[in-house]
């Protein structure tokens, strides 16, 4: 009892002295606004001193790796913290497309259309890509998609723009789908659609 007793001092303490370095950091203004599972997580990066790989964060903070996954979105959004490739990783090619001919990325292929993009792909096998955003790429290569591993979020906002309802797009089935789970009051699944392949019975 006593080393459990000791193990959350130890928590608290250190909770208590990132908020004290925090107040004299940029992020003192918004500390008010975060969310206490976002401090403690925060708490877990600002004691790395080469940060952290999602599975470490949910390791060291006790959470699942899908609220992991929502909480880098949310700190990314507020500018607390920044996503860095892991120099010689190379299982990952970024490949971006854009319009900008001026556009430069360190670490990622630049195209500019989409024959550009189909060239570029060829050399890799069609399971190994991913697409990710925003609307008008998924606007462009759903077409060229088979699978689309989507999060599902049972909330309405407004937005300018959408990714297509697959629900009511016959083309795509389910597959497969998480059992429902929340990220503080949002309810959300995980949800993987394929795209049907229709045969002639013999």
């Amino acid at each position: 009892m006593d080393d459990k007793k000791k193990y959350y001092e130890e928590k608290a303490k250190e909770l208590l002295n990132f908020n004290m370095m925090a107040k004299q950091s940029k992020m003192s203004d918004n500390l008010h606004k975060m969310a206490r599972g976002e401090a403690i997580m925060l708490e877990c990066l600002a004691h790395s001193d080469n940060g952290l790989m999602p599975n470490e964060i949910a390791k060291s903070a006790h959470v699942s790796t899908a609220r992991v996954a929502a909480f880098l979105k949310a700190v990314e959004k507020k500018g607390y913290i920044q996503r860095i490739s892991l120099e010689g990783d190379r299982r990952k090619v970024n490949i971006v497309l854009t319009e900008n001919p001026d556009y430069q990325v360190k670490g990622a292929k630049i195209v500019h259309s989409l024959a550009e993009l189909q060239e570029e792909l060829k050399q890799y096998r069609s399971e190994d890509v991913y697409v990710i955003g925003g609307e008008s790429v998924y606007r462009q290569l759903l077409p060229y998609c088979d699978v689309v591993h989507a999060t599902r979020i049972d909330m309405e906002y407004q937005a300018d723009a959408h990714f297509p309802n697959l629900e009511k797009d016959p083309e795509w089935i389910v597959t497969a789908d998480s059992d429902e789970q929340t990220y503080f009051d949002i309810p959300y699944t995980f949800v993987k659609y394929e795209r049907s392949r229709l045969t002639v019975q013999k």
